[in-house]
């Protein structure tokens, strides 16, 4: 899981990384496309026909690229988003999984530590519940004091 998550990250910086450049380059084509269409503005007025139409063949050609690359960045950027709200959701149920996995770990120890409880002090006498076995002292792991265990 930690490995998936690396991967995804290591796109998403990428995809950003390509979104920066093709972003520059955008901004540099929608520039240009407002410098031209200023241009054939001021000069629709003048009495030079020639220049007027190539201007606007200018334009129609650098908003038709400018268009392309903004649309291509769009494109990457709502890739980015999907990236992104994937990898969340990918943490979130990685999260959601482990708070799963530490209850039941709990719960099971919660069990254990009940039923030992039990079988240690289950009877004050010196029979067990089960088989009328008697029991013997033995020492603790924990402070070498000696503590009453059921044998089976």
């Amino acid at each position: 899981m930690k490995a998936l998550t690396l991967i995804l990250s290591c796109v998403i910086l990428a995809v950003c990384l390509v979104q920066q450049t093709g972003g520059a380059s955008t901004a540099v084509s929608t520039t240009t496309t407002t410098t031209t269409t200023t241009t054939t503005t001021e000069s629709s007025s003048s009495s030079d026909t020639t220049t007027t139409e190539s201007s606007s063949d200018t334009t129609s050609t650098t908003s038709s690229s400018s268009s392309s690359s903004s649309s291509s960045s769009s494109s990457s950027s709502s890739a980015l988003k999907r990236l992104r709200r994937r990898l969340r959701r990918l943490r979130r149920l990685q999260r959601l999984r482990l708070a799963r996995q530490r209850r039941r770990y709990n719960r099971l120890l919660a069990a254990e530590r009940r039923r030992l409880a039990r079988r240690t002090t289950g009877t004050r006498s010196g029979t067990s519940r089960r088989s009328g076995t008697s029991r013997r002292s033995g020492t603790s792991r924990r402070s070498g004091t000696t503590r009453r265990r059921i044998v089976l």
